[in-house]
């Protein structure tokens, strides 16, 4: 299997982001990559403040990925900003060649330390997940949820859809998946995923999570089609 070049990796992130926006809408994918670009900042700076790459060899594996993936961010950011003035535009230009160009030495130097670890971002994976761009089939929660209604595919009601509005209601499936979207742009650990999940939770917050609160969050992973 031939090697992708950073240069194709950031192409196929551009990609990816333009295709994400037609079907959700700009101003959406762009909160989600801002979002993203925020978390990756404060992941990195933790690691620096607990001193996680010390003595010879430099930065450790993680936080080169780390780096790289808040370097596609980034760059997929300046992809999707809005049209500017025709001045701003050449010198904006300038400063995103410059960007550009170090973000495909960093990818390099990245890949010759630790080959394999600018994989891409995963916007196709977290527009499957988007309420927005698949309505009610963005997860399999939100179509358990909304079973029986008219916009649904499943006509009669699934038995698990008491519970799911009971215990959350839309307005918490709506956060699950919007974390779930950011971890998978930001490749977060599971348990950071389930510790996100937890926080932004009126009805998990100050509970344990039990066994149907723990396959309510794998749902939100799960793509209905």
């Amino acid at each position: 299997m031939q090697t992708r070049s950073p240069m194709e990796i950031l192409r196929e992130s551009r990609k990816a982001a333009i295709t994400f926006a037609v079907s959700a809408g700009k101003q959406r994918v762009l909160e989600l990559l801002k979002r993203s670009e925020a978390d990756l900042q404060q992941r990195i700076r933790e690691r620096f403040e607990l001193r996680a790459d010390t003595g010879p060899g430099a930065e450790s594996f993680t936080t080169m990925q780390l780096r790289v993936t808040l370097l596609q961010v980034k760059d997929a950011l300046r992809e999707l900003q809005p049209g500017l003035s025709d001045i701003v535009v050449s010198n904006a230009k300038v400063a995103s060649m410059l960007s550009v160009r170090n973000s495909v030495a960093y990818i390099k130097a990245a890949e010759r330390r630790f080959r394999g670890i600018s994989s891409g971002l995963q916007l196709n994976e977290a527009r499957m997940v988007d309420r927005v761009a698949r309505r009610t089939e963005s997860s399999l929660s939100r179509r358990l949820a909304t079973s029986g209604t008219p916009q649904s595919s499943m006509q009669q009601p699934h038995r698990a859809k008491q519970g799911i509005l009971d215990r959350y209601g839309m307005n918490v499936i709506d956060s699950f998946e919007a974390t779930l979207q950011m971890a998978m742009i930001t490749q977060m650990p599971w348990a950071e995923v389930r510790e996100k999940i937890i926080e932004n939770s009126p009805f998990l917050k100050n509970r344990r999570p039990g066994a149907f609160d723990v396959r309510a969050m794998r749902w939100c992973g799960q793509n209905a089609s």
